[in-house]
């Protein structure tokens, strides 16, 4: 299934429901105390170190481990051919990822 984003770059759902997927694992093994805004602004951070894109991170317990993190995500965006893309497509991929996870934690986070 492809999602169109704002962009006009078809974004493939599997990819990013992987990354995704990837990164609750992570969090449930790594940092199981996080609370939902610090979930979505590591990933985010993260997500942005990985595909080269300029990001700031709100603390600096944030910035270490979204940099830790990067390091997982990172082989597997080149594994399906995310890092070789245009900054249109990695952009739209970030969007859709963020909505994607926003998604999930409302999910985990209101019973949905």
């Amino acid at each position: 299934m492809k999602i169109i984003k704002k962009s006009k770059v078809d974004i493939d759902k599997g990819v990013f429901e992987n990354i995704v997927r990837v990164y609750i694992d992570y969090v449930k093994k790594s940092l199981p105390d996080l609370n939902f805004k610090e979930l979505s602004e590591l990933f985010r951070h993260s997500l942005c170190i990985s595909l080269g894109l300029d990001s700031k991170g709100f603390n600096t317990y944030i910035d270490t481990n979204a940099i830790e993190f990067s390091k997982v995500l990172t082989p597997l965006l080149k594994e399906q051919n995310v890092l070789s893309k245009s900054n249109d497509y990695k952009s739209g991929f970030l969007e859709a990822c963020i909505h994607y996870m926003e998604f999930s934690i409302e999910r985990a986070e209101y019973g949905k």
